[in-house]
């Protein structure tokens, strides 16, 4: 089942970029390999299979989930994200900042890097749930909660989300973050936050110039990006051939 999702990518020529590119091996801007950094391997026990799950994504902080949709929608999504954009105001601008405590953090097995989005970030973020994930079918949530809907019995209102918007993680649950690798069980968790730190603790604020719409064709596919849109007080987005 082909997936969409609007994720912010980093710039091409940023360092932020290439060195995030350069953990997980893969260019999504490039839709190419890249080899990984070589400060991994003083990771005890890394191998490749720590980022095959982060490494098809591409490095990227989500703004709206990966969805399940129908190919001949994806006019209509390019429409509708562009005209929302074009009702912020241009002199806002959206904005993240590396969190103190908490900055590389582990969620579940993932090892990821988190931010705080300003407030216009957050009304962008919950518009795009709102508005564009009820454009598709499903998602990886849903079908989960439709195998064991008890797993949310103690939430309901993830129930809810779910069944309405595909994702528990939307409005005041969101918490943006860039994914670096999945680790296996059983592995210590010291090394690899002590790494990123030392890595992207330099990264501290970032403003965010456009948005990416990204399509995986299949299951297990490295998502590429389909079109990109440069938030308002920008140029106009490009469409981006995905042939």
């Amino acid at each position: 089942m082909p997936k969409f999702a609007v994720y912010y990518v980093p710039e091409e020529n940023d360092e932020f970029y290439q060195l995030g590119s350069s953990v997980l091996g893969y260019d999504v801007r490039k839709r190419a390999s890249v080899p990984a950094h070589v400060a991994l391997q003083s990771i005890p026990n890394f191998t490749d299979q720590w980022l095959t799950k982060a490494g098809q994504y591409g490095f990227h902080l989500t703004i709206g989930d990966s969805i399940d949709f129908d190919p001949g929608e994806i006019g209509k999504i390019e429409a509708e994200i562009a005209d929302i954009l074009a009702c912020f105001d241009p002199a806002h601008t959206f904005t993240l900042t590396r969190r103190q405590d908490d900055f590389v953090d582990l969620w579940g097995p993932a090892v990821v890097l988190r931010y705080e989005p300003n407030d216009y970030l957050k009304v962008l973020h919950a518009v795009i749930a709102a508005r564009i994930h009820p454009l598709g079918t499903g998602s990886g949530y849903l079908r989960r909660y439709l195998e064991n809907p008890g797993k949310e019995a103690r939430q309901p209102y993830h129930a809810r989300r779910i069944l309405k918007f595909f994702s528990p993680t939307v409005f005041d649950s969101y918490s943006p973050h860039f994914s670096l690798l999945h680790l296996p069980g059983g592995a210590r968790t010291d090394e690899p936050k002590k790494l990123f730190s030392e890595m992207f603790g330099r990264f501290d604020r970032m403003l965010i110039r456009s948005i990416c719409l990204l399509i995986q064709f299949a299951e297990g596919q490295n998502w590429q990006i389909y079109r990109e849109f440069s938030l308002p007080g920008t140029q106009e987005g490009t469409t981006i051939d995905v042939a």
